[in-house]
Formats: structure tokens, sequence, C-alpha cells
């Protein structure tokens, strides 16, 4: 379905949406679209929602009420999956970050030996005084893999 005819369909459904909330719904539904056709990290990700099923889910989840207190977004759960109903909730910036800092993890110390755990957030916390970068440094190393080198840490991986 094109543009045009989202909106459309939308007003056609529910024809008293405030003019703010019409394009911010308008605005994040394209969004969604347009990363999932052509991000690169997207490629088997699917946005199924259909225009007034979207709206209605951002109306049940508070969005546009919770929008005016802070910055939220639509998270899919865990961060895998299509984007759908079922699979996807409304959360701030710093839940949906605290959200990727949780799952499970490899860590290689650098005399070769291996360790899992399931919250990089602890980790942090146990090691941040002997770190030399920032805890948002700390966190980009982790999600990309690269040497760490620190505390006795050589790196750690997300599995």
């Amino acid at each position: 379905m094109n543009k045009r005819n989202n909106k459309k369909t939308l007003l056609e459904s529910y024809p008293n949406i405030p003019d703010q909330e019409l394009n911010k719904t308008l605005e994040i539904y394209y969004g969604i679209t347009g990363r999932c056709k052509n991000h690169p990290n997207y490629r088997k990700v699917s946005n199924k929602f259909q225009i007034v099923e979207f709206y209605e889910f951002l109306l049940n989840h508070n969005y546009f009420e919770r929008r005016k207190k802070e910055v939220v977004s639509v998270c899919r759960f865990g961060d895998v999956g299509d984007y759908c109903k079922e699979n996807c909730s409304i959360k701030s910036q710093s839940e949906n970050f605290k959200e990727t800092l949780v799952g499970t993890y490899k860590i290689y110390f650098a005399d070769g030996t291996e360790k899992i755990i399931q919250c990089l957030h602890d980790l942090y916390k146990r090691i941040k005084n002997n770190l030399e970068v920032s805890k948002s440094t700390f966190y980009l190393y982790c999600k990309t893999g690269k040497p760490l080198n620190i505390s006795g840490i050589y790196k750690i991986i997300k599995i």
C-alpha cells in the first residue's frame, strides 16, 4: 500500500485523529518500513503491521502520552523478529538501551580462558574502575567484538 492510501485508510478509520498523531504515526510507520527494506542489518525483518493496527498499537501502549514526557520508540522484543503487535512494545530510549545490554556474552580472557555471562551491565559495574575507556566505548567494543585488553579481558562478544 502506498503512502497516500495509508493516510486515507487511517483517516477513514479514525476521522477525528489529531494531525500530530496522524503525522507521527505515518512517520514512524514509514521509518520502520524503510529500515526493513533498506538497512543491511534488517534484511530478514519485516513490518507486519497494517497502518490502522499500528495506530491502535500506539494508542493501546500510550505512545502519544509517553512521548510528551520522554523519548520513546517502537521496539522489538529482544531486538529480534518482525515488527508486529505480538513482538513489539513501546520503550524509552534508556529502557531499550538497557535491554540491549542484557543477553548472553562470551568473555575471552588474556590467559586463554573463557566465561559466559548474562548481563553486560553487571560486568561493567565490576570492572569500571580498571577501564581506560568510557562506558559507551566499552559497550561499543563489546557490541563490535573489538579487543579490549583491560582487566585481563581480551574481548567480549554477544552470542
